[in-house]
Parts: structure tokens; sequence; C-alpha cells
């Protein structure tokens, strides 16, 4: 028989398990959306939200939610016939292949191709795919495209979610085609560190951070510097690289996701 104490302890460990139910969930996962801890000093991912679209043995593809440029879809894209009349800014989804197209689509019914993300959510990564939804009438709030992704190669995100760099939160259509993307991240943050208690003291390991963050790609500090990227980008894009068909070249996640 367990003696008052024993019985006390017991009980409080059980409620404390019922209060938290948002950590039983894998923090990695296809559908699950990442927030930059605030003290994630690499300045490509610095203040970013990433929704994971792709999730294996060969790493993680995600694409940021919150780095919209000022550039239209329809200048992006404009060797595409039905991007004309497109005034919706495309995003930039990460420092990889920046030249690479990809698309989020909310609908209920699922486009032929398309990888589901959550219930109504899909992923767009083929010329076919792009072109038929910008056909289509889908507005800015059911309609994003992509500039780039951001890749992790084999236990590069584990790592990265281990030392704290990185916050978990189960996705969702209304944060993936959130009316404000600019100010996502301070909101999220907000809710990410309202909700995870730490069951002992831990501090961001930024050594291991930094080691474990080396990229090709130039850096984004600033919204200058994203709006800088965003236009060269612009330039850079050659219609070719644009209107590849991508569903190939992305069914497995690139070696060179991180060096």
């Amino acid at each position: 028989m367990m003696c008052a104490t024993e019985s006390l302890k017991w009980a409080a460990l059980a409620m404390l398990a019922l209060s938290l139910p948002a950590m039983a969930a894998d923090p990695i996962a296809e559908g699950r959306i990442l927030v930059a801890d605030r003290y994630l000093e690499d300045p490509n991912f610095a203040e970013t939200v990433i929704l994971i679209v792709r999730y294996n043995k060969d790493g993680a593809m995600g694409l940021m939610l919150n780095r919209r440029t000022d550039v239209p879809i329809s200048r992006v894209l404009k060797p595409l016939k039905e991007a004309a009349g497109h005034d919706d800014p495309v995003f930039l989804g990460g420092p990889v292949e920046e030249t690479g197209v990809f698309g989020l689509l909310r609908t209920t019914d699922r486009p032929d191709g398309a990888k589901k993300i959550s219930s109504d959510v899909y992923f767009l990564s083929s010329k076919d795919l792009i072109q038929k939804t910008l056909a289509g009438s889908a507005t800015s709030n059911a309609f994003r495209v992509y500039l780039g992704y951001s890749g992790w190669g084999p236990g590069q995100l584990e790592s990265e979610v281990g030392v704290g760099a990185w916050k978990s939160l189960t996705g969702s259509a209304e944060k993936i085609f959130d009316r404000d993307p600019d100010t996502l991240w301070t909101r999220l943050i907000h809710e990410t560190e309202g909700q995870v208690v730490e069951w002992k003291p831990r501090l961001l390991n930024r050594e291991l951070l930094r080691n474990s963050r080396k990229t090709e790609c130039g850096a984004i500090s600033s919204s200058s510097l994203l709006e800088a990227r965003a236009a060269r980008l612009e330039v850079r894009a050659a219609p070719f690289a644009l209107l590849s068909d991508m569903r190939g070249s992305h069914a497995e996640l690139p070696s060179r996701a991180r060096p």
C-alpha cells in the first residue's frame, strides 16, 4: 500500500501529463508547423514559421509561411498565361533551389497528383498542378506560390529541435493561410512559449546550432534584404527553370538540401 506522500506524487504527475497533451505529439511530422526560437541566430531562418511538407528517412522539406515578398505572381511566372492578372505576392519558401516553384492549396476536393498535408491543405510541386490552380478561381486565402524551400538532411532537423531551435505546433489551414503573415511569427512564438513547460532548465546550444546550420545560400537578416532577394529572384529565374515539370525532380529530397 502506498503512503499518502507517494499517492500525492503520482496524482500530481498524472495531472501534469493530462495538462500537456501537446508534448505527446511528434514534433517533426508532415503537416506540423515549426516556429523558430527567438534565439535562433541563423539569418536564413530567424523569426520564420515553416510548414513541413515532406518528412522521411532522407530528411525534411518545408515552406516558410511568413516570408511574403512584394513581387506579384504574374511577374515571377510571366511565361505562364494562367498567371496573368494574379497580383497576389509570391512567398520565399526557403534558401534551397530558389527558382523552384511550389504551391499550397486549400480545397475540399483533392487535386490529382497533389500531396495531402492536412484535411484540406495540399502541396503542389509540379508545373501542371500550378497551372491548373492558377487557371482556377482560388484566391490568396486558399492558394499561395512559393519560390525555393527549406531542407534538412537525415538527422539535421531532429538535432535542431533537440537543442531548442524550433518549437512545434499542429498545423491548420488557418495558420498556413494566415491573413497577416508578417506578424505570424510574433503571434505563434507567444503561443508556443505559453504552452511549453520545461522539465528542466535548458539553454539553446548556439554553437551546436551554428554547426548544424551551414548553408550555401545568402542570408536574410532584414526586411530590406528579403525584398532584395525577391527582386533578384525575378531577374535570375529563367523561364525554363520555372516552367520545367518538377514532379520528378522533387519526388525525393535532393541530396543538397543541406551540405
